[in-house]
């Protein structure tokens, strides 16, 4: 039995946009009610899709059909939809695969340059692919939103502490957002452009999803490159989805990035591209993560049902209907915002865990979360941070003389 450390990183360059804010932003001011221009990115537009729909009561579901599942492979290109634009890789692709620590399967095949590898992750901020000459590529979920048209709807979700915010353009989000961090490490903005490829994985991929509620969901990717005095260069990949319904638009944004030598910068960007554009989702994962989804959904009105069912007068009937009501349009948002999330985040860092071989626990002294070995049924931790993984139920280091001169605390 061995007592490890518990481990911690610096953030690097690319780490720093895990500091993008994710609080609540203050109102715009009247004129973000004007009508938006024609051409203006789809996740603003979808603000006003919210509002054109609840007038005139028309919400239409984006397809939820399933992709074909091979029998052999078994997995769907997701990337099809943007093959006109996809760049070409310097170096051989190798498709890698990338498995989900919660069911065991292999959520997305991945074509990788052959010297590029999933590194070891000590902490959150540590790049999740490594190459050669000092290659990273990080992943940072940005921020996710909600925002009412409804004043009086925008009052009561800011009371609740909810993070709103007005959907705006990518332009607009690197301004906010991305530029301060990277400006502030010494990284100037050299140029930007969309990648309606990956737009289109995006969009195809959330087709395949299942929704607990009909909504209309826009995609909108922008790449921005940025140099250190270094010679450094930095590509950014923010990719923004926004969903509308019934009044209410729930949006979010996450990065890819890449830290490149000057002299690798442009096929490393490719071929990052390439990659994230040619991404084989794998059916049956998606199969499993809908089939769990519906299950939540049928659970959810089996007790409200039963719920119903028990109220007897009519004044508890009403005040029944009062709730419900309310508990609709919440639940049907939130659930819109749960979607979206798990089905863009729940690949970091479950996936990145079950790849490693690692797991997530909490430190009961005060709270802070650690990277351990997966695969031990306990772990008990001291105030340091230090732990001891053991397989025995009635295992107990505060009864071991060799260990009790300092109080564990079994990790949760």
């Amino acid at each position: 039995m061995t007592i490890k450390p518990c481990r911690f990183a610096t953030l690097a360059i690319c780490g720093a946009l895990a500091l993008a804010s994710c609080g609540e932003r203050e109102t715009p001011d009247a004129s973000a009610n004007d009508r938006f221009a024609e051409d203006e990115p789809l996740p603003a537009r979808a603000w006003r899709v919210a509002q054109d729909a609840e007038d005139s009561g028309r919400f239409e579901p984006p397809p939820q059909g399933n992709p074909t599942m091979g029998q052999d492979r078994g997995f769907a290109k997701a990337g099809q939809a943007g093959q006109a634009g996809q760049t070409v890789m310097s170096r051989q692709a190798v498709m890698r695969p990338v498995r989900d620590s919660k069911t065991g399967l292999v959520a997305f095949n991945i074509p990788l340059p052959s010297d590029w590898q999933f590194p070891q992750r000590n902490t959150p901020q540590d790049p999740t692919i490594v190459g050669p000459d000092n290659i990273k590529v990080y992943q940072r979920h940005g921020g996710s939103y909600s925002w009412p048209t409804d004043p009086q709807m925008q009052q009561a979700y800011r009371a609740g502490g909810a993070a709103i915010r007005p959907p705006i353009a990518a332009e607009q989000l690197v301004q906010e957002d991305i530029a301060p961090l990277l400006q502030g490490a010494g990284l100037q903005l050299v140029r930007q452009y969309r990648l309606p490829q990956l737009a289109a994985v995006n969009e195809q991929y959330n087709s395949w999803l299942y929704k607990v509620a009909p909504s209309r969901t826009a995609f909108d990717v922008l790449a921005t490159e940025w140099q250190a005095e270094d010679g450094t260069q930095v590509l950014v990949i923010l990719n923004q989805s926004a969903s509308s319904a019934n009044g209410m638009v729930n949006w979010s944004y996450w990065l890819e990035s890449l830290e490149a030598p000057k002299r690798r910068f442009s096929d490393a960007s490719q071929a990052l591209i390439h990659a994230l554009s040619n991404k084989q989702h794998n059916p049956a994962q998606i199969q499993a993560y809908n089939a769990a989804e519906a299950g939540k959904l049928q659970q959810s009105q089996a007790q409200h049902n039963a719920k119903m069912q028990q109220k007897e007068s009519h004044f508890q009937a009403m005040q029944r209907i009062h709730r419900d009501k309310v508990d609709s349009v919440n639940n049907s948002q939130m659930s819109i915002y749960r979607t979206q999330r798990d089905s863009f985040n729940r690949q970091q860092p479950e996936i990145v865990n079950g790849i490693r071989e690692e797991q997530t626990v909490t430190n009961p002294h005060d709270g802070r979360q650690f990277q351990v070995e997966a695969g031990a049924a306990q772990y008990w931790m001291n105030s340091e941070g230090r732990y001891i993984k053991s397989d025995n139920s009635n295992f107990n280091p505060n009864l071991d003389p060799n260990l009790n001169q300092q109080e564990w605390r079994r990790a949760r």
